[in-house]
């Protein structure tokens, strides 16, 4: 009866026997070894791991301190974090900081000592910490910082930027600082070129912040508008310019009163004493006076054509940001009390790069409202008292040249030869 047994039993069943004789029974609490097999040539050791590059450390960037009415101190804080790029720091939201420094309400982080610091920066779980202070006094600004570290081993940096004569200076100054601290790198064009590969014109350079230029009569930021043609008006139609340069911001008070105390203009503006708030754009500016201040920087006026370009780029946008009308616009507008400093709305800034081409000033453009009678400028842009509805980049105003007004300002611009 046994003749047919291999018929009988699963094959399955018969390799498992032969796998037990010839392997040994497995054992739960002592599992056999796998084989080793020889490492082939070129390939890794199995007992060496790679070596893992370290993450990047947590950088965060506290609003610095600033002493005065205008939001400087929050436009340098935004200035550093956008432009550290150091491959070992990744920057970070500042507001686990922040929530700690309430809790315990500590209002100036700046004068901690280092075992302090370290403390909070535990707490926040961030491994560097960036902050510092700006100040202002007669007609100049000055800044510190200090980076510090929550490993105590990292030596702390603390730098001093000492007394600059205008605000551009002092950016140029930290910008300067963190390149020689490793925290930001740029390669800079060759000499005599601009960051589109343009020939520069005598006294414009190129600026430590890509794609920015100096001007350097009134230290103004400037950015460059390339030749070719946009779409103008509310019709969008098609219109050219060559290329040209033009201011960042509106024309500051301190600017203008540089200009005024320096270039004998016999017109004096709405006080003569220094302004409080350097930092904002000048207005009660007529025509004339934006005329005067172009004609001693070495500037002029933008046509409406330069003017609108710069604000709504080549596609035409409504808005220097885009077509988006949702209130509240990133702009200098009601029910805000008065004019704000200049770059206050990263958000709004125009496809050049250009600020507050909505809201704060409306500026004066070189152009004649009615050509044909030649009687009042025209305004571009709104301004701090304008409904959101004027303050689309095709909006035009006019006034006569003469008026002085608590919104009326101006931007310049250079032309290329």
């Amino acid at each position: 009866m046994f003749q047919h047994w291999h018929k009988l039993i699963p094959i399955g069943l018969i390799l498992f026997c032969l796998n037990i004789i010839l392997l040994g029974q497995p054992d739960d609490k002592n599992p056999a070894k796998p084989q080793v097999v020889p490492n082939p040539i070129g390939a890794p050791k199995a007992d060496i791991k790679p070596i893992e590059k370290p993450g990047k450390l947590e950088l965060c960037v506290f609003e610095f301190k600033y002493a005065g009415p205008s939001k400087a101190g929050a436009i340098i804080t935004s200035m550093l974090t956008e432009k550290i790029n150091h491959p070992d720091y990744e920057v970070v939201n500042p507001s686990k900081i922040q929530k700690i420094l309430e809790e315990k309400k500590i209002k100036d982080m700046l004068g901690l000592p280092a075992s302090e610091a370290q403390e909070i920066l535990k707490s926040a779980s961030v491994e560097a910490l960036l902050i510092g202070e700006i100040k202002e006094a007669f007609q100049a600004f000055r800044a510190s910082y200090r980076l510090l570290y929550l490993d105590p081993q990292k030596p702390e940096i603390k730098e001093k930027i000492e007394a600059c004569a205008t605000w551009t200076l002092l950016k140029q100054k930290l910008l300067e600082s963190l390149i020689k601290h490793g925290l930001y790198k740029i390669d800079m064009p060759q000499n005599g070129l601009g960051w589109h590969g343009e020939k520069l014109p005598p006294g414009l350079a190129c600026s430590l912040e890509k794609g920015v230029y100096l001007w350097q009569k009134d230290q103004s930021e400037m950015v460059y508008i390339p030749a070719g043609t946009f779409l103008k008006g509310e019709q969008k139609e098609s219109s050219s310019t060559p290329a040209y340069y033009i201011d960042r911001y509106e024309v500051t008070w301190e600017q203008y009163w540089k200009f005024y105390t320096t270039s004998g203009y016999e017109k004096d503006p709405m006080d003569k004493e220094p302004p409080k708030q350097l930092l904002h754009p000048a207005v009660y500016v007529s025509f004339k006076d934006a005329e005067a201040y172009c004609q001693w920087a070495g500037k002029v006026l933008p046509s409406e054509l330069e003017w609108e370009k710069a604000a709504r780029g080549t596609q035409g946008f409504l808005y220097p940001w885009g077509d988006q009308a949702t209130e509240p616009l990133p702009a200098c507008y009601p029910p805000s009390p008065d004019t704000r400093t200049i770059g206050s709305f990263a958000q709004g800034v125009s496809p050049f790069g250009c600020f507050d081409m909505a809201g704060n000033a409306a500026e004066w453009c070189a152009d004649w409202y009615d050509p044909a009678i030649k009687y009042e400028k025209v305004l571009r842009g709104g301004s701090w008292k304008s409904p959101a509805s004027a303050l689309t980049t095709v909006t035009r105003r006019k006034q006569l040249p003469v008026f002085r007004l608590n919104f009326t300002g101006f931007r310049c611009v250079v032309r290329i030869p």
